[in-house]
């Protein structure tokens, strides 16, 4: 017997683990850019991030990275509900889960395309 409820608990998972994987990759590229620009500058701009900064098919699979990520983190989350409606009967605390992954969801693709339009200069040949 498998537990409807259980599955839609994942997309509030997800959406966790989403903010959590937007979080790290800010700091990261925040790191990435005060490592080139305060630290390798002194050095003769002889370090990783202007090398990798100058390195145009580094960008294309960073790019592809990220569309990974998204992937994972927001179409788990929809195939996991697609998989629940499939249940004959539901309970009234799993129809009430079931609205709250569609919002969540749609929270989570709208974090990923806040995160892409903030950072889309940086996504595009840039690298990291």
């Amino acid at each position: 017997m498998k537990s409807v409820t259980a599955q839609l608990t994942y997309p509030v998972l997800a959406l966790f683990l989403s903010i959590a994987w937007t979080q790290s990759d800010i700091r990261i590229r925040q790191l990435g850019k005060y490592i080139r620009e305060h630290i390798e500058g002194r050095l003769g701009n002889i370090g990783w991030e202007h090398f990798h900064t100058g390195q145009p098919d580094l960008g294309k699979i960073g790019s592809l990275a990220h569309f990974a990520s998204i992937g994972i983190l927001s179409g788990t989350p929809c195939l996991t509900v697609l998989v629940s409606l499939l249940t004959p009967k539901f309970s009234t605390i799993d129809k009430v889960l079931l609205c709250l992954d569609v919002l969540v969801i749609l929270l989570t693709i709208f974090l990923f395309i806040f995160l892409l339009v903030q950072h889309k200069p940086k996504l595009i040949g840039k690298g990291i």
